[in-house]
């Protein structure tokens, strides 16, 4: 559990000093480099088409007052916590977060500064994409922006008292009730951010759209607060975790990467079938050849077994015997009888998953296809429950499992030639239309799908079946089954 805050330039105190200044000259430049951020001038001078800034960020709370959303940090964070601006920020517009290939400029480094007690930071910004705010900026010396942070929990800075989220059992009446509010004893009431890891800057616009934000947020907070919790602020304007910062286990780390590898086959493989592009080398070539392996699935009869077992332990089996089912096989043993409810939306959910998953990663949107856990098999499925032997016999009989089984690729394609199972294909990246396919319905189907299909790449992976096959080959084959005509 995590939270996210947002904090505008003008919450902080003028007394820090918080705002930016076009560096121009080669001598300024080299005096910042030296003095603030230990860099050398080569490092920080900006290449052509983007322009350098310095940024004071914000000031600790040993020295300066709360901000205006209540929040502190104090100079140990700060001391500790500013690498992460340059580990994960970038400089974005108007919040526009999501995807990293919509920032208008980035941080090139950061630091605290100890006889300032406060963060500084330096950018290059692209002179195009953020026109406007270094226009102002020129004229008028000003740069309204915004930073993100993620906490893990804060800190009340009258009693201690630890929350995770507001309104979690552990929130104080302190903060619940009283945030900004001087307290009996004369302190006023905030909360400290013990861990924050920065991963936004944002340049906001023309103050007119700063009091648009306030009214909107203003309206939105409980009568009982005086001031903008910078929580609710976030929350307010759809800030989103990064995924490098919201994929934390190592296992949804590694859905991550096979999700990033999926994209990349999905793309690879449409290419090739649309004939943009041909094979470039005898490994393409062969890899080109895999496709055929896509049209395999697996026996009713089987799907029908897994049906009776856990869905861990099922999961766990698929995996253990090297398959990855298709969308048609995948539903059937999700609906068991009840298939015929979406026997007319599978063609359109699998023609749907590559753009799913493609535009997922595009905007770094994977955290929540990688945190998904519904269809991963346990610790316990996977090493202690051995498979039923006529589950595992049955699913090793399966074409689904000939092309990541334990015979070589080249006689499974030659099987699939002979049972005349060579799939053909479709390069639609989108399903088509259909009057009795509502969109709505074929997306969603397609988003769980696709959660299936990464949990079940990275279970085959680790199953028995698969131990001496490539990676590249796994993924790609998985990725053609959705491009295949059902």
């Amino acid at each position: 559990m995590s939270m996210i805050k947002v904090t505008y330039s003008d919450d902080i105190s003028s007394t820090v000093g918080v705002g930016g200044e076009i560096l121009k000259s080669a001598s300024e430049l080299g005096k910042q480099a030296a003095t603030i951020f230990h860099m050398e001038y080569e490092q920080m001078k900006p290449p052509k088409g983007m322009t350098g800034i310095h940024l004071v960020a914000l000031g600790d709370s040993d020295a300066y007052p709360m901000n205006r959303n209540g929040d502190l940090f104090s100079k140990e964070a700060c001391e500790k916590y500013y690498p992460t601006f340059v580990k994960y920020g970038h400089v974005f517009e108007h919040h526009r977060n999501k995807d990293p290939n919509k920032a208008i400029g980035q941080i090139k480094a950061a630091a605290y500064n100890p006889d300032m007690h406060r963060v500084e930071l330096y950018i290059w910004a692209d002179n195009e994409k953020a026109h406007d705010h270094l226009e102002r900026l020129e004229k008028t010396g000003e740069v309204p922006f915004s930073m993100a942070c993620k906490v893990p929990n804060d800190r009340c800075s009258v009693c201690n008292a630890i929350r995770e989220k507001p309104g979690d059992p552990t929130e104080c009446d302190h903060v619940k009730y009283s945030l900004g509010k001087i307290a009996e004893d004369g302190r006023q009431i905030g909360t400290f951010n013990d861990q924050p890891t920065w991963f936004d800057i944002s340049f906001v616009g023309r103050p007119a759209d700063r009091i648009a934000w306030n009214l909107k947020v203003a309206s939105a907070m409980p009568e009982n607060l005086s001031i903008n919790s910078s929580v609710k602020q976030a929350e307010i304007e759809g800030y989103t975790l990064p995924d490098d910062l919201a994929i934390e286990s190592n296992r949804a780390k590694r859905k991550l990467d096979i999700m990033k590898k999926l994209a990349e086959a999905y793309e690879k493989c449409a290419s090739w079938l649309s004939g943009t592009t041909k094979p470039a080398n005898k490994d393409e070539k062969y890899m080109f050849e895999l496709r055929k392996l896509a049209g395999a699935s697996v026996y009713d009869t089987s799907l029908a077994r897994l049906r009776e077992m856990d869905p861990n332990d099922a999961f766990a089996a698929l995996g253990d015997a090297g398959i990855v089912l298709d969308a048609q096989s995948f539903f059937k043993y999700a609906f068991g009888p009840n298939y015929n409810v979406v026997e007319k939306y599978v063609p359109h959910v699998a023609r749907s998953t590559p753009k799913v998953i493609c535009d997922a990663v595009k905007a770094a949107s994977c955290a929540e296809f990688c945190n998904d856990v519904k269809f991963d098999p346990t610790e316990e499925s996977m090493f202690r429950k051995p498979t039923p032997i006529d589950v595992r016999y049955s699913l090793l009989k399966s074409a689904a499992s000939c092309g990541f089984g334990t015979d070589d690729a080249v006689t499974n394609i030659m099987f699939a030639i002979a049972s005349d199972s060579v799939p053909s294909f479709s390069v639609e990246k989108t399903a088509s239309s259909s009057s009795e396919c509502d969109p709505a319905v074929v997306e969603k189907l397609a988003k769980k799908y696709a959660m299936f299909k990464i949990a079940a790449v990275c279970a085959a992976l680790e199953g028995r079946s698969c131990a001496m096959s490539k990676e590249a080959e796994v993924i790609f084959v998985s990725a053609a089954q959705d491009l295949k005509h059902t």
